[in-house]
């Protein structure tokens, strides 16, 4: 058994100070909660801009997007866990088993079977104030062939734009995220496709081949999924683009004796959209074998010049980010199996600490792949009791690209210093039992515990972050008399693309404009609001304040900068005294000299007129 190093020891005493994580807790499944303090969000429906950087109020939003609940290949049961005790999950559908809100603790699992939730479809809503495992899956059915597949829902937040399909005879069940959503489908060789998705959480279901490309006007989320009774089934939750990059370090599947996980071919499938360029990869024995991935194109990397027990290790490129793909093809006594996951490439990973997952099935695999160096991890297991405790004879260090296996049937998850990437991954433990699956797991750690959070929140999650960046007044002093214009620059500094939201101004607490960003922010992005007015007479001071997301619509990075406040004062319009005045005595004098010359005039004709009557005197 390793000695824990200090830092460790800081580190974990971190964790359950701030998550009341305990080190000895009971497993037990979730029931039903009554309704708690009542800070619970509004219910999913039309007025819902969940998704893509809009998770919905304050809250991190899951959709659902495959739902089976009859047919060979139902129901596919869902698992929630979370790192974080007493978080409370609340439905966006009406849920005969937990009503519309249930509280969850670390030391427990939700399971939610659709045969029992009639209003749990395709699309529904899940929320949450902490990151959520969600796994869906369906567990064995039939003796014959394997019907069993799994794949995790990711955060609504963390959905984008852009997808593609790395395989042949699949189907795509595509998710609006926000509002009038337009998606565009192009198939390679085809005529492009268009669909419009009017209501967040609507769903599309789609043919779809190796190379097709999704994209969108909004965030969606993309399950690719194949179900067959001859071929093996599979389903996999696709990952953005924008979580796509230049490097990736692949899990290798593990030669366990006597626990057949996952062996045979697997195989590695490469993808872009747009610019191709010649991909490098590494080997387990360092050989460094070249292939080039072409425009838009699907590539399956081949496994021909590989010796026995040699495989992928690092995948890179040098400009274009492109996304990998692992598929488990396999058979068993003449039954054939097929998993599936697709990576979010290494340098997305940072931060990344917390991984935890339900016991779905057993004989399963926890595989874990390092991203940073001089990292190290401890994981979690429960014992037959059902405790779960940090098992410190498991401490590991590891470095980039290090992957570490735990094969215990009672693993739940991981704690690290480090940036890692899960995978869950099943297969048979019984001849019967065709049992085979591979699941992506996501991070439940909302910041980072282990890095300095002292100016700024470290988080694997994506936000937008929605703010005025600043207020333009022209004139610098404003006046009396003269219009008055505020440029009002909103931005979004956050790392993700956000959603439409709304952006209020309130001047003397009388709301003056209320406008709609309907397209909602790209990162950096930033467009100005005009607040204008003329100013007539008389001195005041406008108290006016914005509101950016001003109804909440959007989970940002920081939601305490969504209100700026700024004071104008106007004052004298001295320029206009001192020309009214100017103008008023030249009017003046104008006036006097006009009266002066009319009454000269008038003086000089009453002495004409005198000077004749002394004449005609004289006379």
């Amino acid at each position: 058994m390793k000695s824990v190093r200090l830092k460790t020891l800081v580190g974990l005493l971190l964790i359950i100070t701030s998550s009341n994580f305990m080190i000895t807790i009971s497993v037990d499944y979730a029931i039903a909660g009554s309704p708690s303090s009542g800070d619970i969000p509004p219910e999913g429906g039309s007025d819902d801009t969940s998704g893509g950087s809009a998770s919905g109020g304050l809250y991190m939003n899951y959709r659902i997007p495959l739902v089976l609940k009859s047919g060979p290949f139902a129901p596919t049961l869902i698992t929630i866990n979370t790192f974080y005790d007493g978080a409370p999950i609340i439905f966006g559908f009406e849920s005969i088993e937990h009503g519309n809100e249930t509280i969850l603790y670390a030391n427990e699992t939700l399971v939610i079977n659709p045969l029992l939730e009639p209003n749990l479809t395709n699309g529904s809503l899940i929320q949450a104030f902490s990151p959520l495992q969600i796994s869906v899956y369906h567990p064995f059915s039939n003796s014959t062939y394997d019907d069993s597949f799994s794949y995790s829902a990711l955060v609504m937040s963390m959905w984008g734009k852009q997808y593609q399909s790395q395989y042949d005879n699949m189907k795509a069940m595509i998710v609006a995220g926000v509002n009038l959503t337009d998606v565009t489908v192009t198939h390679p060789g085809e005529d492009t496709d268009y669909y419009d998705l009017p209501i967040v959480g609507n769903l599309i279901e789609l043919d779809v081949q190796k190379g097709t490309i999704i994209e969108s006007n909004a965030p969606i989320g993309v399950v690719f999924y194949s179900l067959s009774t001859i071929n093996g089934s599979f389903a996999y939750t696709a990952i953005p683009r924008f979580l796509w990059g230049k490097q990736y370090f692949a899990y290798p599947a593990q030669d366990t004796s006597g626990m057949p996980l996952l062996q045979g071919n697997t195989e590695l499938t490469l993808s872009t959209i747009g610019e191709g360029e010649t991909i490098n990869t590494i080997t387990s024995l360092m050989n460094n074998p070249a292939i080039y991935l072409p425009e838009d194109g699907v590539v399956t990397l081949s496994n021909s010049s590989l010796t026995l027990g040699e495989f992928y290790f690092n995948i890179t490129s040098n400009f274009v980010n492109f996304s990998l793909t692992i598929m488990y093809n396999y058979s068993i006594n003449g039954t054939a199996h097929l998993a599936t996951l697709q990576y979010v490439a290494s340098e997305q990973m940072t931060y990344a600490e917390f991984y935890f997952t339900a016991l779905n099935y057993r004989n399963q695999e926890l595989g874990i792949v390092t991203h940073r160096e001089e990292s190290w991890m401890l994981p979690m297991i429960s014992a037959d009791n059902g405790t779960i405790f940090f098992d410190l004879g498991g401490y590991v260090d590891t470095n980039l690209g290090d992957s570490v296996a735990y094969i215990w049937n009672n693993s739940l998850g991981i704690i690290g210093n480090g940036s890692f990437h899960g995978f869950l991954l099943t297969s048979p433990p019984e001849k019967t039992i065709w049992n085979s699956s591979a699941n992506i797991l996501f991070p439940l750690n909302l910041i980072s515990y282990f890095e300095n959070t002292s100016t700024f929140f470290p988080s694997w999650y994506r936000f937008p972050n929605i703010n005025v960046r600043e207020v333009i007044q022209s004139p610098k002093n404003a006046t009396e008399f003269r219009r008055l214009q505020l440029d009002i620059i909103v931005q979004n500094n956050g790392s993700v693309p956000s959603a439409p939201f709304w952006v209020s101004v309130v001047v003397n607490d009388t709301v003056r404009i209320t406008r709609n960003l309907e397209n909602g922010l790209d990162i950096m992005e930033a467009v100005p609001i005009i607040f204008e007015e003329f100013q007539g007479f008389g001195l005041k001071v406008w108290n006016i304040s914005i509101f950016t997301d001003s109804r909440s619509q959007i989970f940002e990075l920081y939601e305490f900068d969504n209100s700026y406040q700024v004071f104008v004062k106007v004052t004298r319009n001295l320029n206009i005294i001192y020309g009214g005045t100017t103008v008023a005595v030249a009017v003046v004098l104008f006036i006097v000299y006009r009266i002066t010359k009319r009454l000269r005039k008038l003086r000089r004709r009453r002495k004409t007129q005198f000077d004749v009557i002394l004449s005609d005197i004289e006379v």
